[in-house]
């Protein structure tokens, strides 16, 4: 790949990990609050992780001096749909309520490693099918970028990188600038060890299960520890990750503004947490492009969408049938 084929790359890169935000978003808010807490706690983790490597993309991206406006309609991903950089082929994903299901079929093929760790070989039995060789993982898609820098294509402007080290975020050392080749590589390390591990331990940089293991810990209902007859293997024999089927709203699956009528209550909810992510976006944007401030206006926003969120769910549309985010672009409010 030359320059331009990298930041070709590298904006598919940044709508990709935001276009699995919304995904676990969804599920997240469909858990009744009290209520499979350890579920929900695993799911803001990724959030968080997520949006960490949506915005190393973005840094990686203005050091190659490419540019992408988060603040365009083209920026919002499509649901149902495919995944940005033609990553995992044939996967669709879509806005579903949180359940096993959605787990094991959406949630661990997003973040599914091209191989198992060998610690983990022995005891996998019964384990999800990893992608056909065919198929590109996220992890291949960052390690071809990798491979495909050179030093003269690090042209960006240095102003335009979001250092967080002193920000007092719960990521501080980890979103850093890219002004190098090993910068650029320490930065594609931490989205593809957090995402799906690699090929010797489920473990990440930072000592944490990446999200493949960590979906599949929910999936089997177990924790994924260190096998008690082989401490190099690891097996899910730990404490139990129990799932209460009652506690998760029946809200729509893949829900757009469409769905609720104009003036009704559903819709009203429904325009101002499009409206705030849509803000959300807009100031992600700025802060990526020499205002850092705006990053803690955009954590201000993703705190409101939280609680629009939790309103929105409990409304019912019909019987069985609560409302749901929709995540889509509006960046004026309408007129009432």
């Amino acid at each position: 790949m030359d320059q331009a084929a990298v930041q070709k790359a590298l904006e598919a890169a940044v709508r990709l990990e935001h276009a699995t935000v919304p995904v676990y978003l969804t599920a997240l808010y469909s858990l009744v609050p009290g209520r499979n807490d350890e579920i929900a706690a695993v799911l803001r983790e990724v959030v968080a992780e997520e949006m960490l490597h949506m915005l190393l993309a973005c840094n990686l991206l203005n050091a190659v001096g490419g540019r992408i406006d988060m603040r365009s309609p083209s920026f919002m991903a499509q649901y149902p749909g495919p995944l940005p950089g033609s990553v995992e082929s044939g996967l669709i994903v879509e806005l579903k309520r949180f359940s096993l299901e959605s787990v094991q079929q959406i949630f661990m093929s997003i973040e599914a490693p091209a191989q198992l760790p060998k610690s983990l070989e022995p005891p996998a039995t019964g384990s999800p099918s990893l992608p056909a060789d065919s198929v590109v993982t996220i992890g291949e898609f960052y390690t071809k970028i990798g491979e495909a820098l050179k030093p003269g294509f690090f042209t960006g402007d240095p102003a335009f990188q979001l250092d967080l080290s002193q920000a007092g975020w719960r990521f501080p050392n980890l979103i850093v600038p890219v002004t190098n080749v090993d910068s650029a590589l320490k930065a594609i390390d931490t989205i593809v060890e957090q995402g799906e591990g690699n090929s010797w331990t489920p473990v990440d940089l930072q000592g944490q299960l990446s999200h493949y293991f960590k979906f599949w810990e929910i999936a089997k209902g177990n924790r994924l520890v260190h096998s008690t007859s082989n401490p190099v293997d690891f097996e899910f024999s730990g404490q139990p990750i129990p799932f209460d089927q009652g506690g998760v709203y029946p809200i729509k699956d893949n829900a757009h503004s469409s769905d609720y009528p104009k003036g009704s209550k559903a819709r009203i909810i429904s325009d101002q947490f499009n409206h705030n992510y849509t803000l959300l976006l807009g100031s992600l944007n700025w802060a990526v492009n020499g205002k850092p401030d705006f990053f803690s206006k955009a954590m201000g926003l993703m705190f409101s969408l939280k609680l629009l969120a939790l309103e929105l769910v409990q409304i019912e549309l019909a019987p069985g049938i609560n409302a749901a985010p929709t995540f889509e672009h509006l960046p004026t409010l309408p007129e009432i």
